[in-house]
């Protein structure tokens, strides 16, 4: 899950996301999204403080890529706290994503040492706000973790 040079691949990155799940688990209403088998959602709740979902589009390999979800809307029930922010990172083609960064760098075999630290910034995971209602897209074999906060 670290390569040669000490930088995280995405699916540590993922495992950080599962990471943040509590042992309380919590129901939530995806509106808007079609019911397609590629797509996980996983919920958990620290009860007074926040909601974590992890929502994953991804298929067993060999069949075709899963087509793109868009939902209209996440709600989660229980929560003991109405929601007044979200935060959200991705893991898919354009963020979280050092191969991207890699091929742009002509895809060196051995990168420099400035080139090292390219990726590994290109390997974090970027927190930005959004909007409760924001109508979310998660790609095929995007991940995708909200926090939606008191």
């Amino acid at each position: 899950m670290i390569n040669l040079w000490d930088m995280p691949k995405p699916s540590m990155r993922a495992f950080s996301m599962l990471n943040m799940l509590s042992d309380t688990e919590v129901a939530v209403k995806l509106s808007g999204a079609p019911a397609i088998p590629s797509l996980t959602t996983l919920a958990s709740l620290v009860p007074g403080a926040n909601c974590t979902i992890v929502l994953s589009n991804h298929l067993a390999v060999g069949l075709p890529d899963p087509p793109a979800v868009i939902i209209g809307k996440i709600s989660a029930t229980g929560l003991g706290f109405t929601p007044r922010t979200a935060k959200l990172a991705r893991i898919d083609g354009n963020h979280t994503n050092p191969h991207k960064a890699w091929v742009t760098m002509g895809s060196p075999n051995y990168p420099t040492p400035a080139q090292q630290q390219a990726l590994i910034v290109a390997s974090e995971m970027a927190w930005v706000s959004m909007a409760l209602d924001e109508p979310l897209t998660v790609p095929a074999h995007g991940t995708v973790a909200i926090v939606l906060s008191a």
